[in-house]
Formats: C-alpha cells, structure tokens, sequence
C-alpha cells in the first residue's frame, strides 16, 4: 500500500547554513532506494544525484526501490554522497518487473480501463502516473507492465513493444484513484548501444487503445553516476495527487 506522512519537523542545533540551505525549504522528488550493508541506505535521484539520510524524523525501513520523498537540505558532499538531508516524509511506489504474459495468465493480468496521465524513464525504471475507477473497499487493483507473448504478429520496428495493464477484478468502480508505479527496465539493455526504444500500449476505454512511445537512455545514466568532482544542483520533482488506495 502506498503510504506517505509527514512527520513532525525536527530542528538540529549542529546544522549550519554554511551551505546556503535553509532548514525550512523543502525538496520533493522521485528517487531510488539504494541498500547498503546492514540497516544503512541511502536515495539516488534520477539524475544521478545522491542523498545521505543525516537525520529522519522517525524510523524508516525501506520496503521498495523507488519512493518519493520529501527532504530538507543540510548540506554538500558528504563523503561518496552529494548531499546530506533530513528526511521529512517518505511515499513509497510500486515498483514490479515487466512480466510476460501468456494464456494461462491473461485472465489475473486483466485487461481493464486504466488513464495514462504520464509515462517517462528515470532511474533505469519506467515511470507511470495513472488514474482508474474504483470503490471504497475494493480488493487491491492488479498493476502490471507486461510483454504479451500472445500476439500472433510480432511488430518488426525494432522497438520494444509493452503493454501497461490493470485488473480490477469486476469490482463495482465509482470513484477515481490517482496513483504510481515503477518498471524496471535493465533487463533490457542491449550489447553495443546506449538506448533503446518502447512503445507501451494500454486500453483507456472500452474502444480506445493509445500508446507512448518512451526512450530508455542508459550509457547516460551510468556516465552520470560515474561522474565526480561536480556538485549537482538538487532540483524538486513535478509529482502528480496520488490517493492512498492500494495497488498491487
């Protein structure tokens, strides 16, 4: 289930502004869970940007690789880490492999109605905003992105053809949920080029097919890690209403 509070804030006295960061001035971005050894992580920023956890207002385990988080700059450089922050709050996203679907397991899939309101790569993972109808108590709606073996003609344009898919299980749907989730895309890189290309088909209505064409650049990711010696400037995340309904 996806779950973000806001913790009380906590002042620390050994913080300085030293930096030109304010206490008060907070951060919201998409960003990857990174576990290091023991309890310790730390959260990568889609740009490449790393982020050491100084402080927190409460516990937090990481339970998925992607979250979005909200978080106070305390300073720069940090070690290995661009960055040290207090973290405010923590949303974590559903974040699933690409599944390949075949006849014994297109009826659990589903094929139901589901609105893209925005589809990118960041973070080696594809990136979806979305919206579906549902109803107070439903079961959890069933979140895939799949490869459909099924198809009878294989499309010849080179690109990667995926199909965003959601079951909501023929429960009764009178409201709208706005939600996200996170697709791993590493398994898809190839020997010998920097990018690859996809095209991610889903249904919006009963009628109406749409797709989004989306490039997976990952020669510019990992330079990007890979780089040193440059402060990177952190900059928020435009990150759309997400109702607290539960996917899977």
């Amino acid at each position: 289930m996806l779950v973000f509070g806001l913790c009380s804030l906590i002042y620390f006295s050994s913080c300085s502004d030293d930096d030109g960061y304010s206490l008060d001035k907070y951060w919201q971005a998409r960003a990857s869970v990174v576990e290091e050894d023991g309890n310790r992580y730390h959260f990568r920023l889609d740009d490449g940007t790393k982020l050491f956890v100084a402080a927190t207002n409460g516990y937090y385990k990481p339970k998925s690789e992607r979250a979005i988080i909200n978080f106070t700059i305390l300073g720069d450089e940090t070690g290995t880490y661009d960055h040290s922050i207090r973290l405010n709050g923590v949303r974590e996203i559903l974040t699933k492999q690409v599944v390949e679907l075949t006849a014994a397991n297109a009826d659990s899939i589903g094929s139901d109605k589901v609105e893209v309101s925005d589809m990118w790569s960041g973070g080696d993972f594809l990136n979806v905003n979305f919206s579906f109808l549902y109803a107070y108590g439903d079961r959890p709606h069933f979140i895939n992105l799949v490869d459909n073996t099924t198809d009878a003609e294989k499309p010849t344009d080179g690109k990667i053809h995926l199909e965003f898919r959601h079951n909501a299980y023929k429960q009764p749907a009178n409201s709208k949920a706005n939600s996200t989730a996170c697709f791993d895309l590493k398994p898809f890189r190839k020997e010998g080029v920097d990018s690859v290309n996809f095209i991610i088909k889903f249904r919006e209505s009963d009628t109406v097919y749409k797709d989004y064409k989306v490039t997976y650049k990952y020669k510019e990711t990992e330079e990007t890690e890979k780089a040193e010696g440059d402060k990177k400037e952190v900059k928020g995340s435009d990150i759309t209403t997400i109702d607290e309904v539960e996917i899977k």
